[in-house]
């Protein structure tokens, strides 16, 4: 990665026809950016956030230019963990696990890849041994760490979503409201939607599996929401089929089933009907 900033952001302004005078606006000095520019001081988040947004970029574009025009392998691996396709996929899976042991040989104390790497192997241990001994050990030391801490973030709900189903029922009652609690802390953060109706969607079905059907109704409403937010077919069908087990309403649990269908969501579509066959009752 380049690290002269300031040349970079020079040449980014140079070739948009912008002058310094139209950067600075008042906020910073023109003394101040032409130092930056040749690369004599470092900007402050503030100044950065600033000279970004009068050029028309973003930091994460920013930092891809500085890196070439490439991810670096911190992005990759963040990327490849935000991918939903990489979860259906074992060797998708294997290949975000290798590469975050590769990086974090050179990196040990980076936290968020750390905390991918933790996701994946619980994962990868469920899938090929279900929930035994091992995985409850993995699970139960993450969600140890998280539970202590003051405040959830998007990362942690990450990991919680993948621990859930392994943690004891009563616990995850207990802390039901905290979740939702939390997620409505993230109302307009439109990024965190994905985790949010998995986190929502796991819930439902713990519920549903364990018949605490009025608790199952109150989450499969904020799914149902969540899903329509996200503008996704397959959250959609789900959303609709777990809401109209709850409410015994087939013509909801069809459109559901037929939007799965049309959607060739085979394997959601599958799970759907498990659930449809073993819990609706006419």
């Amino acid at each position: 990665m380049r690290w002269d900033y300031g040349t970079i952001y020079k040449k980014i302004r140079k070739s948009k026809h912008i002058s310094q005078e139209e950067v600075c606006q008042g906020y910073i000095s023109r003394a101040h950016l032409s130092r930056i520019e040749s690369n004599q001081v470092v900007p402050s988040f503030e100044s950065m956030e600033h000279l970004l947004k009068q050029v028309g970029l973003d930091f994460e574009e920013f930092r891809y230019i500085c890196h070439s025009y490439h991810h670096s392998d911190r992005e990759e691996i963040i990327l490849l963990a935000e991918d939903n396709n990489a979860y259906q996929s074992n060797d998708k899976l294997l290949e975000l696990k290798n590469k975050s042991v590769a990086y974090l040989k050179k990196h040990p104390n980076d936290i968020p890849v750390l905390n991918i790497l933790k996701r994946v192997e619980v994962i990868l241990c469920l899938r090929e041994s279900g929930p035994d001994e091992k995985v409850r050990t993995m699970a139960t030391e993450a969600w140890n760490e998280i539970k202590n801490q003051d405040v959830w973030y998007h990362s942690d709900l990450k990991l919680i979503v993948v621990i859930l189903f392994t943690l004891p029922l009563e616990t995850v009652i207990s802390i039901c409201d905290e979740f939702i609690d939390r997620l409505n802390d993230y109302s307009d953060y439109t990024e965190i939607l994905p985790t949010k109706y998995k986190l929502l969607s796991n819930l439902a079905s713990i519920f549903l599996w364990n018949g605490l059907m009025e608790k199952c109704t109150s989450i499969s409403y904020l799914l149902l929401d969540t899903a329509k937010k996200s503008k996704r077919y397959d959250f959609l069908g789900n959303a609709k089929v777990t809401l109209g087990i709850c409410l015994t309403d087939k013509k909801l649990v069809d459109e559901g089933l037929q939007l799965l269908e049309l959607t060739d969501e085979q394997t959601l579509l599958e799970a759907c009907q498990s659930d449809v066959n073993r819990f609706f009752k006419e």
